[in-house]
């Protein structure tokens, strides 16, 4: 066994190096990459968890080069999640809690992966966590009280390691008292920490996956402290700064923040 890590080592730097120099997209079109993916492949039948991790995701999405094959994806993924590999934890987790069209939702199995990979300080995982406790499906067993308060854990979780959509969910709980004290103060510090990072991610790279995802989130944020101004909660009740936060979020293109502008012009009328 160890002369083989010297060898995998080396098949997985030009495995990295491939799918650099072609935009991070690996084709096998050479002779020499066919032969990487079949001594990757090799490595997995012997048991080499990290060989079995690339596989599973390569499979799982059809990258790389690979041909997607949702199932053997599984297959490979489950192995090394087995083994206690995060990423494939990971993967299994979106997998079960989302749902997919090959892969049946399952709850339970989401929670059980989902666990071992936010132990392993896998902040997606504990992101979907949060989720799959607040939405309850496929844990009805649990009383929403438990619930609750599993999924304010881990939203607090991925929220002090920096999802900033775990930082709106955590402070929506504040903010309704849920799975803990009603807090609007907290609230809307949690919200402030969202928006505090706009310029980091109106800068990032806007074809990646998080750059949306991000954008959404602070979008989401700003609208949470329009409302919160404009009714007064955790703080003195200001329509300018009410206004001033529903645009960004109507900038940012927050679904409802045009309407909650219309509705504080109407009621800023009403007053006068």
């Amino acid at each position: 066994m160890a002369q083989f890590f010297p060898a995998m080592l080396s098949i997985l730097c030009l495995y990295a190096t491939r799918a650099a120099a072609d935009g991070g997209e690996f084709r096998m079109e050479s002779d020499e990459e066919i032969g990487i993916h079949k001594s990757i492949l090799e490595a997995a039948q012997r048991g080499d968890v990290t060989a079995q991790s690339l596989l599973g995701q390569d499979y799982f999405y059809g990258v790389h080069g690979v041909a997607k094959d949702t199932h053997l994806g599984l297959h490979w993924a489950t192995k090394a999640a087995d083994a206690d590999d995060r990423d494939s934890q990971e993967l299994l987790a979106t997998a079960f809690g989302r749902g997919h069209p090959d892969v049946p939702a399952d709850a339970g199995r989401a929670v059980e992966y989902g666990t071992k990979a936010a132990e392993q300080g896998s902040v997606k995982s504990a992101e979907l966590l949060g989720k799959l406790f607040y939405n309850g499906t496929g844990l009805e067993f649990l009383s929403q009280e438990e619930r609750m308060q599993k999924s304010f854990k881990w939203f607090q979780r991925a929220a002090k390691d920096g999802s900033l959509g775990a930082m709106n969910d955590l402070g929506d709980m504040y903010r309704l008292g849920q799975g803990t004290k009603k807090d609007y103060s907290e609230a809307i510090r949690w919200y402030q920490k969202v928006v505090a990072d706009m310029s980091h991610v109106l800068a990032a790279d806007p074809t990646l996956p998080s750059a949306g995802w991000n954008r959404t989130a602070v979008a989401r944020a700003f609208n949470s402290l329009g409302a919160m101004y404009a009714s007064g909660w955790g703080t003195e009740k200001s329509k300018h700064r009410a206004v001033e936060y529903l645009e960004q979020a109507a900038a940012l293109g927050h679904p409802h923040a045009a309407r909650n502008l219309k509705s504080l012009g109407a009621a800023k009328e009403e007053e006068l």
